[in-house]
């Protein structure tokens, strides 16, 4: 039986554990979570100008994923993978925006900014995946060395 360390997790789980916590912080270095995108020429929506636009990608939950989903399911909109669905991402970027725009305004946007804040959505999205694959990948890999 293998030895339990301070954490009461087996050495194999809790060298697990270690590598998914550094693979959190290389990829928080690379600020994925957060995103201001300054707008080429100020903006008007309802009366509102805006110059620039904040995201914060952190204060999503899967409640929120859920629920896009449905949406998109009343709207008959096609679902295929988040990371490269335009209508999904624009909705991801709507909940993160710290301003209260819905999809609307992001459309009406121009095609540059817009582009700007999906990508960054899509970037956001992929890293998440790109977290998940390495995570299954040391656990393949310390599960096949014990």
């Amino acid at each position: 039986m293998a030895e339990e360390t301070n954490t009461g997790l087996p050495p194999e789980a809790e060298a697990e554990l270690e590598t998914a916590e550094k693979k959190a912080q290389e990829f928080d270095k690379l600020g994925l979570n957060a995103y201001i995108h300054k707008l080429r020429k100020p903006f008007s929506y309802h009366g509102k100008e805006y110059e620039e636009l904040s995201f914060d990608f952190d204060k999503l939950t899967g409640k929120d994923f859920l629920a896009i989903g449905r949406e998109m399911q009343a709207l008959r909109l096609l679902m295929s993978d988040p990371s490269v669905n335009m209508d999904f991402q624009l909705r991801v970027a709507t909940r993160a925006c710290t301003e209260k725009l819905g999809p609307d305004a992001l459309r009406l946007m121009p095609a540059f900014d817009f582009h700007c804040i999906i990508g960054a959505v899509r970037n956001f999205l992929l890293s998440a995946d790109l977290y998940a694959m390495t995570l299954q990948k040391s656990r393949a890999g310390s599960r096949n060395k014990v």
